[in-house]
């Protein structure tokens, strides 16, 4: 079992994330193949993001209006943080890690599972773009091929630190 990563969400976290939601729907970044998304939904991504690059000790570097980006950079590994806010009855241990077939590859995914109260969120895991597609399920949702990913396969996130550490 991998460990998860707790991390609180500060205000300011909620604010920036808000700021960067708003500016993405403006430039259309967030709206690609999803239709019209709320600024609600934009912010829990972003918010992922901005925790994901605390972990790391990273600036975070936000793109707008790019189709070929990717949340952050990981020695020389493009990261495209998964954010999700956490319904009441889900089993932390029963959840997907869901992943664009389409989008411009990027060679890990992290998981960032957003608290109900949203002042934690739980970095759950990682995994490679190879073992992403060796072990996912194919997927239709809204008319887009997702990759659906079993949380078993994810690695712990401080092997991804570690391995960071050793570049």
């Amino acid at each position: 079992m991998i460990k998860n990563i707790k991390l609180p969400i500060l205000q300011e976290d909620w604010q920036l994330a808000r700021e960067v939601g708003e500016k993405r729907l403006k430039f259309g970044k967030a709206s690609k193949g999803w239709g019209n998304r709320t600024i609600e939904q934009e912010s829990i991504g972003v918010i992922g993001e901005i925790l994901v690059c605390k972990y790391f000790n990273k600036k975070t570097e936000f793109v707008f209006g790019k189709s070929d980006f990717c949340d952050l950079m990981i020695g020389n590994k493009r990261v495209d943080v998964k954010t999700s806010l956490m319904k009441p009855y889900w089993n932390i241990d029963k959840l997907h890690l869901l992943a664009h077939t389409v989008s411009v590859p990027k060679d890990i995914y992290i998981r960032v599972l957003v608290e109900c109260d949203k002042k934690n969120a739980l970095i759950t895991g990682w995994i490679e773009r190879e073992n992403l597609e060796k072990f996912a399920i194919l997927w239709e949702y809204n008319k887009h091929m997702l990759y659906k990913l079993p949380m078993e396969y994810l690695k712990d996130i401080e092997l991804l630190k570690e391995e960071k550490n050793d570049n």
